[in-house]
């Protein structure tokens, strides 16, 4: 049976400096008198910040026929962008593995024979559950940690482009008197 490791990838930090890099590009293309809008300030967090991973309640179902049995598919929904799930927190340890993941499940499948112990699978669920729920409360406590620090860049930027711009604007002036 194939399994993926979710948290896998290199840290979420890549995504961090994906959006630092899009901040910048974004503050330099706005014009002055939005750039000192509490309305654009906000728009701009609304598109740069990320959004917390929220699991819900999963799912049971009887799935494919395994080598001596059946596989029970645990299928765990969640709320959030699937590329976060596929990045290594700051804080982690062996990644999790699953069947699937999609953009709104993970899947997941516990092989069970017919001499099984049905207490066995059931901690064994359980266990699985809570990997993934611990490795996305550390990926949500670096989302938290990341978008405190967006909103301080990003006002950080406003300011030094207002600035800037508001420098342009008087030499400008000085220019044409």
């Amino acid at each position: 049976m194939s399994q993926i490791s979710l948290f896998s990838e290199p840290h979420l930090t890549d995504l961090k400096d994906k959006k630092k890099r899009k901040i910048e590009n974004r503050i330099e293309s706005i014009p002055l008198d939005q750039l000192e809008s509490e309305t654009k300030v906000q728009e701009l967090k609304e598109e740069l910040l990320f959004d917390e991973i929220k699991l819900k309640d999963y799912n049971r179902r009887e799935g494919s026929e395994a080598r001596q049995g059946k596989n029970l598919v645990i299928e765990v929904p969640y709320e959030g962008r699937q590329d976060v799930l596929e990045k290594r927190p700051s804080t982690w340890s062996s990644p999790p593995k699953c069947q699937k993941l999609s953009m709104s499940h993970i899947v997941l499948h516990i092989e069970v024979t017919p001499s099984s112990d049905p207490d066995e699978i059931e901690d064994e669920i359980e266990r699985r559950i809570k990997e993934i729920e611990d490795y996305v409360e550390n990926a949500n406590e670096d989302i938290r940690d990341f978008n405190d620090e967006i909103e301080k860049k990003i006002k950080g930027k406003i300011q030094s482009r207002v600035e800037k711009l508001k420098k342009t604007d008087d030499k400008m002036d000085q220019l044409l008197d």
